[in-house]
């Protein structure tokens, strides 16, 4: 595996893909000027032989049925461990679809029928008792060994 390049939103992903031509991209749902739904349509409908997984904090029916329905051949959650992101890429590039096994997929199917409303994810859930007892965000961030940005982030992401 090689890492060829990398973009910090989608519309700079897209100005690369011009230049490159990698298997597998990935990319976060929630990202500055392009979302990674938004990029993920634009790939799939772009270029012919490009896979996309999104590697996301977001464990939520609703977030992960929207990148499958944007195209996405996989979904890894960001909590998850190395190996299981890597088992995505070796699984996605030989052409199959690979959803972390901690994604309940019936779940995500009965999303379909459901209004917005939306619950909260596992991560989120997590976090919001970590700042009920008091914690900051630095401190929520280190014990979920993540970055402070993503324990911030309390937007949903942008559909």
């Amino acid at each position: 595996m090689e890492i060829i390049g990398n973009a910090p939103n989608g519309k700079e992903m897209l100005e690369m893909l011009k230049f490159v031509k990698p298997q597998v991209v990935l990319t976060d749902i929630n990202m500055p000027v392009m979302n990674g739904v938004e990029l993920c349509k634009t790939i799939k409908s772009t270029f012919d032989n490009i896979k996309v997984i999104a590697l996301s904090m977001y464990d939520n029916p609703g977030a992960i049925k929207e990148m499958i329905d944007a195209g996405a051949d996989g979904y890894v959650l960001k909590i998850s461990p190395l190996t299981e992101l890597k088992k995505a890429i070796e699984t996605v590039a030989a052409g199959n679809s690979y959803f972390d096994t901690a994604i309940d997929l019936t779940e995500v199917h009965k999303k379909e029928n459901v209004d917005d409303k939306q619950s909260l994810s596992r991560s989120e859930t997590e976090i919001l008792k970590l700042i009920a007892i008091g914690k900051t965000s630095a401190e929520i961030a280190e014990e979920r060994q993540t970055a402070v940005s993503t324990v911030g982030n309390t937007e949903k992401y942008d559909s």
